[in-house]
């Protein structure tokens, strides 16, 4: 009975070792936190350059997580609009991250 609880005891020592030490090495730094930040806010700008509408479809869809017709039916526009502003956004982030990396 002292072999089993003991061997409890190293059992749930390890599993908590483990997943503290899991847990530290995946968190991000606090400078890439702030490039991360950086480099959303700069999208983000690039986007709301492209009118309200296509800035607003791009953020309910791809951040809040509504489907197209979700946003379509909650701005009363078409299906078809709302993926012509997708497309619109996805390019203008595309190009923007093309600029950045010959930067």
């Amino acid at each position: 009975m002292i072999d089993r609880y003991r061997a409890d005891q190293t059992a749930k020592k390890r599993d908590t070792d483990w997943h503290s030490t899991t847990i530290l090495e995946t968190m991000p730094s606090e400078e890439s936190k702030l490039q991360w930040r950086d480099e959303a806010t700069r999208i983000l700008a690039v986007l709301d350059r492209l009118g309200p509408r296509a800035s607003t479809v791009f953020r309910l869809h791809r951040i809040d997580g509504l489907s197209q017709k979700s946003v379509a039916i909650q701005l009363g526009v078409s299906v078809s609009t709302v993926e012509s502003d997708l497309r619109s956004a996805y390019r203008a982030v595309h190009e923007w991250r093309v600029r950045r990396d010959k930067a």
